[in-house]
């Protein structure tokens, strides 16, 4: 049964309160929710998605509903939809239908690479600093 906060690590996502006060993972497009240990996805006034994508995210249990596509203000094409019952395993197509992005994460190279050139950075850094200031030996 997974709970929002092991779907945020696993996945490394960001959290919020929603109007009512839950927890969510919001993204450009919907957002995702647990509800009674079950993956939730709402999509409001997203690019209308084939329902046959939303039925490949579902458990046997599921269930999918799709409003009906209109055209919002500027004249788009969009649709609300909700899935329930989302099986762990499509948790990744759920968040590329929603539009969620992770939080970034550098690779341990990466970062012993940023260690290496760190000091070269901060004389530099303090260099310019000096200068600007007009001190002597600058």
């Amino acid at each position: 049964m997974p709970s929002l906060t092991s779907l945020t690590e696993t996945f490394r996502l960001h959290t919020r309160l929603d109007s009512c006060g839950d927890k969510i993972v919001p993204g450009k497009r919907g957002h995702l929710w647990v509800d009674a240990g079950k993956i939730c996805l709402m999509l409001l006034d997203a690019p209308p998605v084939f329902k046959s994508r939303l039925h490949a995210l579902i458990n046997p249990t599921g269930k999918v509903w799709q409003g009906d596509a209109s055209p919002n203000s500027k004249g788009r094409i969009v649709q609300d939809a909700k899935v329930f019952d989302i099986a762990e395993d499509k948790v990744p197509e759920a968040l590329r239908i929603a539009g969620i992005k992770r939080i970034r994460q550098a690779s341990p190279e990466i970062i012993a690479q940023l260690e290496r050139i760190r000091p070269a950075a901060q004389a530099a850094r303090k260099l310019k600093e000096d200068r600007q200031e007009g001190l002597p030996g600058a």
